[in-house]
């Protein structure tokens, strides 16, 4: 579980399948699924498919700052 105290995050499945946690709400997604995590909120992603998940990543700033990971 991290969280960024600075940027929104932007998360999408390229290819895979992954539970992802946002707080304590868990969302199962896969390729072509979106979600956005606002700025400072706690979550985190684990693979649960059988294949390697490949995930496009954004967020608001080039300075993105990390806390708990």
């Amino acid at each position: 579980m991290h969280h960024h105290p600075n940027c929104d995050e932007v998360l999408h499945v390229i290819r895979g399948r992954i539970r992802h946690r946002v707080g304590s709400e868990y969302v199962e997604m896969g390729a072509g699924d979106t979600i956005s995590i606002p700025v400072g909120s706690v979550h985190n992603a684990e693979n649960i498919g059988d294949e390697e998940c490949e995930l496009l990543i954004t967020f608001d700033t080039a300075r993105r700052q990390v806390v708990g990971e």
